[in-house]
């Protein structure tokens, strides 16, 4: 009985072992495959988002900075303050075309009030600017953060891919 189970083993191994080396030939070319794609998923994201990454967290970091906000504000202030000027501008011409003096009481009030209006609108400007700046830098951390954060996963599960095609080949 021992000598036929013999013989019927070899028998078996001779008829199937063209078509398992075949397998076990095409797991390990799919583990070669695999690890070359981890590696190549592993180097773009250290050749390209990691620097990249880095440059838009130190951009993102230029948002959050005092010396911003209040660069932002300061422009911000100087388009009310131009804004304002033009219209002051407008307002002279139209009360010397109506013949109203600018020295009189009545004019001096409407420029009273005006200057009144612009401070508002400068303090208004200025602190919308600073949190506008805020608000943008936080939005660019995110931005930062989410930039190829999948490829670690990708290249981890391309090594796992391989690992598994080169174990199933080794039991073929």
């Amino acid at each position: 009985l021992g000598e036929q189970q013999l013989a019927f083993a070899q028998r078996q191994y001779e008829e199937l072992k063209p078509t398992l080396t075949g397998i076990a030939d095409q797991q390990i070319a799919a583990q070669r495959q695999q690890m070359g794609q981890a590696a190549d998923y592993y180097k773009y994201q250290t050749d390209t988002f990691r620097p990249l990454e880095r440059g838009l967290v130190a951009d993102a970091e230029k948002f959050n900075t005092a010396s911003y906000q209040e660069t932002m504000a300061q422009k911000a202030a100087a388009d009310v303050a131009q804004a304002f000027q033009g219209a002051q501008g407008i307002s002279m011409r139209e009360a010397s075309r109506r013949g109203i003096n600018p020295n009189s009481g009545a004019f001096g009030a409407a420029s009273n009030a005006n200057a009144l209006k612009l401070a508002a609108a400068t303090a208004g400007a200025q602190t919308g600017a600073r949190s506008q700046a805020e608000q943008m830098g936080y939005a660019r951390k995110l931005d930062a953060v989410g930039l190829g954060r999948n490829l670690a996963g990708a290249s981890t599960a391309a090594y796992q891919g391989a690992t598994a095609a080169g174990s199933a080949g080794a039991g073929s």
